[in-house]
């Protein structure tokens, strides 16, 4: 058979793939070129082992305490208020009358998601933390029905209807969450 004309560069980088899938590649499912050993021989011996994976232990804590995250739930928060706070004096034309009410009631939401975070910080027992996520949540639906209710946001073209609506959607997806943070409390550790 004719051997079908390449560019130079063309053959070097089908030659880079080839040692990069040498070296990185995955060695299970690699097929030899003609002419090359048998599919055996070709397999590395540390194949199967990701050497990364090796050297870092695994986790072994309950998934409650792998998701517990006071301090930076707290540092989040306090970014939250001065974003709060502080984004209707350089944006004066997004916001509505109604913003001071929404405005209210998420500051009040953050004040307590900092007490909850720092119950969570100073008792850290798999109850205390999902009765905090429960209250979490219950203060986000707060916020979330004011702000969809008032929706004190400027937005043209008849988007901020869309926004206002997928508001609602966000509200119905954070009750459904609070109702399985809630449920946590009781449930078995895993």
């Amino acid at each position: 058979m004719a051997q079908e004309y390449k560019p130079e560069w063309a053959k070097r980088v089908e030659e880079w793939g080839k040692e990069m899938e040498k070296k990185y590649g995955d060695h299970h499912h690699r097929h030899p070129e003609p002419g090359e050993g048998t599919r055996t021989e070709n397999l590395d011996s540390s194949c199967g082992q990701n050497d990364e994976n090796k050297s870092r232990p695994k986790d072994n804590r309950p998934r409650w305490q792998r998701q517990n995250n006071p301090i930076g739930e707290i540092v989040g928060n306090i970014i939250s208020y001065f974003i709060v706070t502080y984004a209707p004096i350089y944006f004066p034309g997004f916001f509505l009358d109604g913003y001071p009410a929404v405005r209210t009631v998420i500051v009040l939401s953050v004040i307590v998601h900092i007490a909850t975070s720092l119950v969570i910080l100073i008792l850290p027992i798999r109850p205390v933390f999902y009765l905090g996520r429960t209250v979490l949540s219950l203060a986000g639906l707060v916020s979330l029905a004011v702000m969809a209710t008032i929706f004190p946001f400027n937005i043209p073209y008849g988007l901020g209807h869309i926004a206002q609506f997928a508001l609602w959607i966000v509200f119905v997806i954070v009750a459904i969450v609070t109702l399985f943070e809630f449920l946590n409390i009781f449930s078995a550790d895993r």
